[in-house]
């Protein structure tokens, strides 16, 4: 039976001490997993609603019956893709005011006010400290982690996967190399944008914000690039959200300064974190900041021209989980069949969700959820690989040996010979 919300039962909010009241916290677990036990529409979404289905067919339907540990089970197998506010009928703004995957970043918060969080987790959770302090091992590094004595090492010291892909480290970050391509085409003649570079695409994956940049600048807008570290979603995956609060601040505060222009995202993840948790983390304040974020593809897809530059080309495209939870359609599948690709699609998670799916505790389960990705790109033949999610990219690279590109890469790529005579004109 669904319970009804019943007053003061709805999340409160992360600002408050109720936050943190174990008890309230429980309260609000039994409102939740009766109203998911009544329509059970999320049974194959992820690991995490089967598992709370078959504790509570034990109990007969009482969450109340459940345990500690069964609670912070099935909080442990929510990777929090956010795939359920897709498919909800009772997320807010419906009276029952439903929201699952902040729940579990509510018994996380509390498990790490009251336990703190593990030494492992605290620096997987800032994804920008590694990287940073190893660039000038970076080849190096890089060389060892094919090693695979030096990837069970790591495992034993960082509880990864030692058959997960890790991202390599780059020698030059995204902001270095874009400090050295300033101007370009009739820059600014259509006004100005922010390039948000993410962590990623700064540490990992350069290339990508390069090849944004200069679509964005092929198309004569003024690019000004922000590269201020983390966007905080792996502090408040793991719980840590005081922290998660710290980091946010202090990137609003970059942005804030910033010009007065749309925010470009090439992440999904970092995206979603400014556009949906920054109010929420961060209040109100965050919401004129928020308003300016924009999905990086839609905004090329409806500022450029692409004009056939990928025709006759075959793409397999992975539609990110998080972008899949913005219900916005599909604006990088759009943006390369503008450019006259012929794109399929695959609706399917890649089963790493930030650090999740590289730990291995969660490395079963992740490799089960990129099941069926998997069949996809290996029967893909040589269709080209490609995804707004840099974390599937690594995932499908992993499963084919081949190259999988963020959208931006394949249109510069293929655009490369077009700048080079727009830039002689």
């Amino acid at each position: 039976m669904v319970a009804w919300p019943g007053e003061g039962r709805s999340l409160p909010s992360p600002f408050s001490s109720r936050f943190y009241d174990a008890l309230d916290l429980r309260a609000e677990e039994e409102r939740v997993f009766s109203i998911c036990n009544g329509c059970r529409l999320c049974f194959n979404l992820c690991h995490a609603f089967p598992r709370l289905f078959e504790l509570l067919d034990r109990v007969g339907g009482n969450p109340a019956a459940l345990s500690e540990a069964e609670r912070q089970e099935v909080s442990s197998l929510c990777n929090l893709c956010r795939l359920c506010y897709v498919k909800c009928p009772y997320v807010p703004p419906h009276e029952f005011a439903l929201d699952f995957p902040r729940l579990v970043v509510r018994r996380r918060a509390v498990a790490a006010e009251s336990r703190g969080v593990p030494w492992r987790k605290r620096l997987l959770s800032t994804p920008d400290l590694l990287p940073t302090m190893a660039r000038p091992l970076a080849p190096l590094l890089n060389l060892l982690l094919r090693a695979g004595w030096a990837r069970k090492a790591l495992s034993r010291l960082l509880g990864l996967d030692p058959g997960m892909a890790l991202p390599p480290i780059a020698t030059r970050t995204f902001s270095s190399l874009a400090g050295r391509r300033r101007g370009g085409p009739r820059a600014g003649d259509r006004g100005k944008v922010v390039l948000f570079a993410t962590c990623f695409v700064q540490h990992h994956r350069p290339e990508a914000g390069v090849a944004a940049l200069e679509l964005l600048r092929r198309a004569s807008f003024e690019v000004e690039v922000v590269a201020d570290g983390c966007c905080g979603m792996p502090l408040l995956e793991s719980g840590e959200l005081r922290k998660a609060r710290r980091r946010g601040a202090r990137l609003l505060r970059t942005l804030s300064r910033s010009s007065p222009a749309p925010i470009l995202v090439p992440m999904p993840t970092c995206a979603y974190m400014l556009r949906k948790e920054f109010p929420w983390l961060l209040g109100d304040g965050a919401r004129p900041v928020a308003e300016r974020v924009q999905d990086l593809s839609l905004f090329l897809l409806r500022n450029t021209a692409p004009r056939g530059l990928l025709e006759g080309r075959r793409i397999l495209y992975q539609a990110a989980c998080h972008q899949r939870a913005e219900e916005a359609g599909y604006p990088s599948r759009d943006l390369l069949r503008k450019a006259g690709a012929e794109v399929s699609v695959v609706e399917q998670c890649a089963g790493l969700d930030g650090t999740w799916g590289l730990e291995a505790a969660n490395a079963r389960l992740a490799e089960e959820r990129a099941a069926k990705l998997r069949t996809r790109v290996v029967g893909a033949g040589d269709s080209l690989l490609a995804s707004d999610c840099l974390l599937a990219c690594l995932q499908m690279e992993r499963l084919t040996g081949r190259r999988a590109a963020h959208p931006v890469e394949l249109l510069r790529a293929s655009g490369g010979r077009e700048a080079k005579e727009e830039a002689g004109k």
